[in-house]
């Protein structure tokens, strides 16, 4: 049975994220290359592209303007400004695939509150890591499952800022955020950060989806166009 990539963080993310992190990126893409190689071939490309996302969102703990040396091409980030100007706030919702962290950084650097819907991490120190990577590009962190999470997001959206969420392991993808969308007047825009040839990212944001099937197919989308980037469902992994 094949390790997930999500099985990767287990007894020692933090210390190989901070040892990662501090290694021009060139070295540490030749170590993650390495590790993930060793994994067996089935799993190797997938294990490469979660490592870099790792070491790459670990670099995020300097700060926002990281993001200058991670990003290399942007397409249709004015839409971001677009919605954010009609003060409805906005869902920026993407998927599994690339290195979403930076989506809600790139949000945030942009002047808007953003919070992200998390799944909470195996190891509450993790979660704790996270929320202060996250916080430190000005990304606040909010959690499926707690009783404050729908208190949460009416609360940013009605201040006109973003939240941010994965859609694309839901039972009918994007069908929440549609409603929310429908309930508050947000914008709904499907955006995703796949990594490009040579290693740096893409930060897409593509127009507004009006419904949950027009959401769901640019989900789709970028799943079959990066499919090697994509973190599928426990499940769908296990049957590869």
């Amino acid at each position: 049975m094949q390790a997930r990539p999500g099985d990767l963080h287990r007894g020692w993310i933090l210390p190989a994220l901070s040892i990662g992190a501090a290694l021009p990126r060139g070295v540490a893409g030749i170590l993650t290359d390495l590790i993930a190689g060793a994994t067996g071939p089935a799993s190797a490309a997938q294990h490469r592209w979660f490592l870099r996302f790792c070491t790459d969102f670990a670099r995020l703990r300097r700060g926002p303007a990281a993001l200058d040396r991670l990003v290399a091409r942007a397409e249709g980030l004015g839409r971001i400004d677009e919605a954010a100007r009609a003060g409805r706030g906005l869902l920026l919702v993407s998927a599994h695939l690339g290195n979403w962290e930076l989506g809600a950084a790139i949000a945030a650097r942009r002047g808007l509150a953003v919070t992200v819907v998390s799944e909470r991490a195996p190891d509450p120190a993790l979660d704790r890591w996270r929320e202060e990577t996250r916080a430190r590009c000005g990304v606040a962190t909010t959690y499926l499952g707690d009783p404050a999470l729908a208190p949460r997001i009416l609360e940013v959206l009605r201040g006109g800022g973003c939240v941010a969420m994965l859609v694309d392991r839901e039972p009918e993808p994007g069908s929440g955020a549609a409603r929310i969308a429908a309930a508050t007047g947000a914008a709904l825009l499907p955006a995703f950060v796949p990594f490009l040839p040579d290693g740096r990212y893409a930060a897409i944001v593509e127009p507004p989806a009006r419904d949950a099937g027009e959401l769901r197919a640019a989900v789709a989308r970028a799943v079959d166009l990066w499919r090697d980037q994509w973190y599928p469902p426990p499940a769908e992994e296990g049957a590869r």
